[in-house]
């Protein structure tokens, strides 16, 4: 893995406008053509020496010159793109993908605020009920969430139907928790159900990829996913396990909140999916 130029891309977003600038020239170099120094980097960038030492420090290196090393060194093994071509091999697909979910991966630890996370399992933990929902893409995390929550001891339910969706969210009550999923946030049937959840008193939880979106507004609770925009992704390929792995961390530390019951639920677990295994 180039390790280099992903932390590079997965830290896009925290870079100022000038060390952009120094990314757009190193992300397009070569080893036969990455700026012989930082001089010369700076001539071409357009940026200033102390912005490319302040870069390469984020980096964490002593400068450019190590810096470059680096650069160089991945360069010659075969830099990765992250960009899917039309002529690309199958598994050069695959690779670009593995690429692309660790910066997606890298970006959402930056901006999930850990209080958010450890709320949500509290808010879950007392919850009689649990509602998950979502559409297309997202409708497919929500009922992986809800089953992962009943396996973690949770009373929990999916809908991806936009009518049950409105009964479900309409029968729940302040002892509840309602759980919307969307990438862009702007999904008005899941907007329209946090509303109404959030109007009867209903926690309301929100995993979405924009902070300032419809969906972000009407909830309690917000849990950030990679706010990079996915339009020339499928259904939001990139964030799609980014928003897996945090329920999973959400569902791991309900386990784990009680050792009793974490071992009655393995248990139970066990007993209950045995008999759906066929002999050896």
């Amino acid at each position: 893995m180039n390790d280099i130029f992903l932390q590079i891309r997965s830290n896009f977003n925290q870079f100022s406008s000038a060390e952009k600038k120094i990314v757009e020239w190193l992300l397009k170099s070569t080893s036969d053509t990455l700026p012989s120094n930082i001089t010369d980097l700076a001539e071409k960038s357009g940026c200033s020496i102390s912005t490319i030492v302040r870069f390469s420090k984020k980096m964490g290196c002593s400068g450019y010159a190590e810096l470059k090393l680096l650069l160089a060194r991945e360069s010659r093994e075969e830099k990765i793109s992250i960009d899917l071509e039309e002529d690309d091999s199958v598994y050069s697909i695959f690779e670009k993908l593995c690429s692309q979910q660790f910066v997606c991966l890298e970006r959402t630890k930056k901006i999930l605020k850990a209080e958010n996370l450890a709320m949500a399992v509290k808010k879950i933990s007392l919850s009689k009920r649990t509602l998950v929902i979502g559409l297309g893409s997202s409708a497919a995390v929500a009922i992986e969430a809800a089953n992962k929550l009943m396996r973690a001891g949770c009373n929990a339910v999916a809908y991806s139907d936009t009518h049950m969706q409105a009964i479900a969210v309409g029968q729940l009550n302040e002892n509840d928790t309602v759980i919307g999923i969307s990438h862009s946030g702007r999904s008005k049937d899941i907007v329209e159900c946090l509303k109404l959840a959030r109007q009867n008193g209903v926690c309301t939880v929100a995993i979405t990829s924009k902070d300032r979106s419809p969906l972000a507004k009407e909830a309690d609770i917000l849990l950030l996913t990679d706010t990079e925009d996915s339009s020339k992704n499928i259904s939001g390929l990139n964030s799609h396990l980014s928003r897996i792995l945090m329920i999973d961390a959400l569902c791991y530390k309900l386990l784990f909140k009680n050792s009793q019951s974490k071992r009655d639920v393995e248990r139970i677990w066990e007993e209950e999916l045995k008999s759906k295994r066929t002999a050896e």
